[in-house]
């Protein structure tokens, strides 16, 4: 006995139709002739639009990098140009150079990092409203 039936397990009819689902062109078409467009010839043109959409796109500029000296910038805050306020405050940096000269058996100048502008970080300020900016570092 043959393990699959004998019949064949489609049926021999498709169950679709099988005349052509379009219908035929619109009419002869000579050589070298365009035929007329279908269903949009004679059609009234789109309406006009009467409204535009703005768009608005802004752009972001990452901002420059700041040094130790004073610089002549526009404040993000106030709008205005002018020369930068710059403050000496120590940091990470400075801290670890005073480590350092402790550990070298440099104690004794260890204090040298905290008088020293280019071992601390250099804050600007707006001259005119007086708003952090940024920070700036020597290294």
């Amino acid at each position: 006995q043959l393990p699959y039936p004998t019949n064949p397990p489609y049926p021999t009819n498709p169950p679709y139709p099988t005349s052509t689902p379009y219908p035929p062109p619109p009419g002869p078409v000579l050589h070298g002739q365009i035929p007329p467009p279908g269903p949009m010839y004679g059609a009234s043109p789109p309406p006009p639009v009467t409204s535009a959409q703005l768009h608005t796109i802004t752009v972001l500029t990452p901002p420059r990098p700041l040094g130790t000296k004073s610089e002549f910038l526009t404040c993000p805050h106030c709008n205005q140009q002018g020369w930068t306020r710059v403050e000496s405050k120590p940091n990470w940096m400075t801290h670890t150079c005073a480590l350092i000269l402790c550990c070298f058996v440099l104690w004794p100048i260890a204090w040298l990092p905290y008088c020293c502008d280019a071992c601390q970080a250099a804050l600007h300020y707006c001259s005119n409203c007086n708003a952090y900016i940024g920070e700036g570092n020597q290294l």
